[in-house]
Formats: C-alpha cells, structure tokens, sequence
C-alpha cells in the first residue's frame, strides 16, 4: 500500500512517515498543498493523508 502524507510540521511529518514505515507501508511525504499535487499527479496512492489546516 502506497501513503502520501501531506504535513507541514516537519517532525510529525517525519514521524508518521517514520511510523508508516516501520509497517511496511510505502511513503510520499510533502510539505504543502502544492507538491502534494505534484506526488498525485505522478503516483497512485491507496491513501492520502492531509493536515486539515493546510493553506
């Protein structure tokens, strides 16, 4: 299963990654909105995870 994680807290970005990871999980991570789009655009995800309060 394939995960984007779209956080902008960088050490809760890292550690859900880092946790995702540890569950054989495969990750994406981004920053902001933007490059979140970009790993959309490129890239099937089962799951995407989004901070609510993202500009």
């Amino acid at each position: 299963m394939r995960i984007l994680v779209i956080e902008d807290e960088i050490s809760l970005n890292k550690t859900i990654i880092d946790n995702l990871n540890e569950f054989g999980y495969q990750t994406d991570s981004s920053e902001n909105f933007k490059d979140g789009e970009y790993f959309i655009g490129i890239r099937h995800y089962d799951l995407v995870l989004a901070n609510w309060t993202l500009p």
